[in-house]
């Protein structure tokens, strides 16, 4: 809506739709003769929150009902209610020798909440399905009853169950382990995840790469779907039958990128892989409910279960057909890792060259396939992560009580400065500029903008408008003023009038990136806050005062920096509290000895292969001096016991330089350097320059060959020379731009993202990678040499050989393409991370040494692995520790070696804070 002003020709923008806040009450105000007037907005009114009829729901359904014992199952199911029908379906499971496919139902676990690990649910029904040649007695497929009168049938499969030598397949292994789990069963013989093996093949599934529509040429359709002109309506009806013929394997070439999709659920991957011709309904749109009342209704319901059964069922057909086409698929994947390497003459006289004929890289060949992997790696591995989440991490809920009461008085104190702060500032008028402001969210981003970026001046606002609008930006305009309700649901109504402060932006050459979200308001985060307020009690004014003090002096301008500085406060506290503190004492669970753990999800759930850790995630803790409330404290080995965190130093930039073959690097991480230091050498003049001239020891009465001779030695701290200034400790800005510098390019972030995290223009940040590229060659070399293959074979490879897929790196749009060869980049070092990471957990969880000690993995972060285990015995632990650590591969290749060593630093305490400062 635009209005036209009457006392001229200047349009003035009367509302702007703040598309943050749909359908919020608004109201713009104007000045007309010095005075503020409102601007009527319409406000629509919140609607009513619907009644929750869950208690209505739990109460009508009759859970002890019966009506399963005499339920006629459909055609090709087995319906188990009774011992007897157990007992026959057992007699079958123990002669068989295949894998079988399992899937589990389940009511009253709330996993937007909790993991399986922390909430104990209740099973309703198992299902299994091993092919169309197994008979359970009415069917293939088996549907075995645990719910109301049939209950005890369970306990009858907890043998099948706990045999390691009986193949189990799954899709989601941790969910239905635990829950079992919760009903006394151990599940173990685990034979394959499906949603790992659909990872493995393709792991670009949930990534970015599904959301980008490809370019429009011929589409490589999936060779393995089966063509029918019929709904699959019956797949009890088509298990009788066998597969439907013998499956195909997928092509590497196949599109899986249909669209926006649902990552690698069951339902999502039985589409995609062509297991049947449309992507089958989630449990949620079926039956939909809290915490799954939905399957609980059906399962209790005569009038529904036929269609509960059926649903369930084709679960367990689903996850062994997607087991069988992926399995094949990975036995025609070859494995090839350079811990394989070996010369041609060598695998020639072992008879393998029909195998080698034609790979791209003969000589790494391992003479398996990825399904080797799969089974040698995955398989136990996945079985690890249940038991990591299961044992869970040990955390002081006393502790994290007391922290979280001290963080609600420290917020409840800068709230209150922040509103005295803002009370106090005057317009430049000499009125009070919020006199209200004891009703200002620090918590509503909204509020915070107008306070910030309000302009009372006209000619400066429409100024600000045609810039951004000249930049190419959408130009929202943060009015001069604006109402508020003083509570959500108030018709009281107060006023917030801006400081006028310009929105950050960075010029870099003659291009403009600003701080602005992707809806063209300005960012109002806690780092850009922390930007313009500085650290004024201390006398470091930011960028607000610069932008005032000319105009508005030096005591307006540090009132705005301290009003900022408790406002970003305020919110990193409120952060703490209800991102960390209050979820973490609410995930709490007590052990059977009443000792308090929190049990996370771990998960390969992402593309690298890196874990992700989730409800509560601890891969990214505070760090020391962002640690508000020493959260790490928290985290502690139960009375008795300690703590052993093994943690790899510089581990990205080991594989980078191992990879790369960099001597220059690999020089510097052999003989322990400080390599952060070193590189700010290599790219900054003036601290190459120090360190030429001996960081000015010149002048120090020492002589010029003893200078010489301590060159090497200022680039890094040393004990041994306590007097000598090192890099360090006389360049901290550059030493830590160089440290980002290293990351980044392990990380292969560009040039202009890179610019914006030092707040640097991006011609200087190249000269920067110019520098660097010139100081480390093989490094360029290297990422040319992986760009270019990743774009001939639209995959690269991690140490260990797994793949990931790029579909568009030869994208017409360089945005895509340009994305997928930074991301091969940094598939090849996380990649690799991930699989050294892997392997270090499997040889430390596997040490009989350390099992009979009773150190066992408690949780692993980035590159950190924590053992919990008795204290008297943690001496003798932590070298067989750092052993199985240093030499990942030892298992596989015991004569492997990796060209730089790969050091590990071993820390113990009661807590992880004390273990790791």
């Amino acid at each position: 809506m635009r209005k036209e002003d009457t006392r001229g020709n200047l349009p003035i923008v009367a509302l702007i739709n703040n598309k943050e806040e749909k359908g919020s009450s608004t109201s713009i105000l104007t000045e007309a003769n010095g005075v503020p007037t409102s601007v009527a907005v319409s406000e629509e009114k919140p609607k009513r929150a619907r009644k929750d009829t869950f208690a209505k729901r739990l109460a009508k359904i009759d859970q002890e009902t019966d009506f399963r014992m005499h339920f006629t199952a459909p055609k090709g199911v087995t319906l188990v209610t009774t011992e007897e029908q157990a007992l026959r379906a057992i007699k079958v499971l123990e002669s068989h020798q295949g894998a079988v496919a399992w899937d589990t139902e389940f009511w009253n676990v709330e996993l937007a909440r909790n993991t399986p690990a922390h909430a104990s649910g209740e099973l309703l029904c198992l299902t299994a399905y091993a092919g169309g040649g197994i008979d359970f007695g009415s069917g293939p497929l088996l549907f075995v009853d645990c719910k109301g009168p049939s209950r005890h049938v369970l306990d009858l499969f907890k043998e099948y169950f706990e045999d390691p030598n009986k193949k189990k397949v799954f899709h989601n292994f941790a969910t239905d382990a635990h829950i079992m789990h919760a009903h006394g069963i151990t599940v173990r013989g685990l034979e394959a995840d499906t949603r790992y093996l659909a990872r493995l093949f393709d792991s670009s599934l949930s990534s970015w790469e599904d959301q980008v529509k490809p370019d429009k040429a011929p589409k490589v359709k999936n060779p393995s779907a089966r063509k029918t002109d019929e709904d699959d309506e019956d797949l009890a009806a088509t298990a009788l039958d066998g597969e439907s013929g013998p499956l195909q394997p997928l092509s590497v070439d196949c599109d899986l990128h249909s669209g926006p999709g649902k990552g690698y659920q069951l339902k999502r991957l039985v589409g995609l892989f062509g297991i049947a011709p449309h992507e089958p309904p989630t449990y949620k749109e079926k039956f939909g409910g809290r915490l799954g009342i939905g399957g609980l209704e059906a399962h209790c319901s005569e009038g529904k279960f036929g269609e509960w059964l059926k649903y369930a069922a084709d679960d367990a057909y689903f996850t062994y057909m997607l087991y069988k086409r992926l399995t094949q698929t990975l036995r025609g994947q070859e494995w090839c890792t350079e811990l394989h390497w070996e010369p041609m003459h060598s695998k020639l006289r072992r008879g393998m060259a029909a195998k080698l004929n034609g790979l791209s890289n003969p000589e790494m060949y391992s003479g398996l396939s990825m399904s080797d992997f799969a089974l040698g790696f995955y398989r136990p591995f996945t079985e690890l992560l249940v038991d990591i989440e299961r044992r869970g991490f040990g955390a002081n809920r006393e502790y994290l009580t007391h922290q979280l009461a001290e963080a609600g008085e420290d917020l409840e104190q800068h709230k209150e400065s922040f509103r005295s702060m803002a009370q106090l500032l005057k317009d430049s008028r000499g009125r009070p500029l919020n006199p209200q402001a004891e009703f200002i969210n620090p918590r509503s981003s909204r509020q915070i903008r107008q306070l910030l970026f309000g302009k009372p001046d006209e000619a400066d606002r429409l100024k600000w408008v045609a810039r951004r609008v000249k930049a190419g930006e959408e130009a929202q305009w943060v009015p001069p003023f604006m109402e508020f309700p003083i509570a959500p649901s108030s018709k009281q109504r107060f006023l917030i009038r801006g400081l006028g402060l310009e929105p950050l932006a960075y010029v870099y050459g003659t291009e403009r990136l600003s701080n602005y979200a992707p809806s063209g308001w300005p960012k109002v985060e806690s780092a850009i806050l922390r930007a313009f307020a500085g650290d004024p009690y201390n006398g470091d004014y930011g960028i607000a005062y610069h932008q005032l003090e000319p105009t508005r002096g030096h005591e307006h301008a540090a009132n705005v920096c301290r009003l900022l500085w408790h406002l970003q406060r305020s919110i990193r506290i409120s952060a703490a509290i209800t991102s960390v503190l209050s979820p973490l004492i609410e995930r709490i669970k007590d052990d059977a000895d009443g000792f308090g753990r929190i049990h996370p999800s771990l998960a390969l759930d992402t593309t690298t292969g890196r874990l992700c850790c989730r409800k509560p995630n601890l891969q990214n803790p505070p760090s020391a001096h962002n640690d508000l409330y020493s959260i790490r404290k928290a985290f502690c080995a139960r009375p008795g016991n300690t703590l052993i965190v093994g943690d790899y130093s510089q581990l990205e930039l080991r594989i980078l330089a191992h990879m790369s073959r960099c001597e220059p690097m690999i020089r510097q991480l052999n003989e322990g350097g400080d390599i952060h230091s070193q590189c700010a050498v290599d790219i900054f003049p003036e601290v190459g320059e120090a360190v030429a001239r001996g960081l000015g020891l010149e002048n120090s009465g020492m002589s010029r060959n003893f200078i010489e001779k301590i060159l090497d030695v200022v680039v890094d701290d040393s004990e041994a020379h306590p007097g000598i200034p090192s890099v360090k400790s006389k360049f901290p800005k550059h030493r830590q731009r160089a440290k980002v510098m290293n990351f980044s390019i392990a990380y292969g972030k560009g040039e202009r993202t890179l610019a914006e995290e030092m707040d640097l223009p991006v011609y200087e940040v190249r000269d920067m990678f110019r520098r660097w590229n010139n100081s480390k060659k093989g490094v360029e070399r290297w990422k040319s040499e992986i760009i270019q293959q990743a774009r001939d074979t639209q995959y690269a490879t991690s140490i260990l050989g797994r793949h990931r897929r790029f579909p568009h790196i030869k994208h017409r749009l360089r945005k895509y393409s340009g994305r997928s060869e930074r991301a091969a980049v940094n598939f090849v070092i996380q990649g690799s991370a991930a699989d050294i990471a892997m392997m270090a957990m499997l040889r430390v969880d596997a040490d009989e040494r350390l099992r009979q000690m009773g150190f066992r993995i408690v949780m692993q972060v980035h590159d950190e692995v924590i053992l919990e285990g008795p204290s008297e015995l943690a001496s003798e632990a932590v070298p067989i520790v750092r052993e199985l650590m240093e030499h990942p591969f030892a298992e596989l290749k015991p004569e492997y070696r990796m060209m730089i060593k790969l050091d590990v630093d071993i820390a113990v305490g009661s807590n992880w804070s004390d273990a790791k400062p």
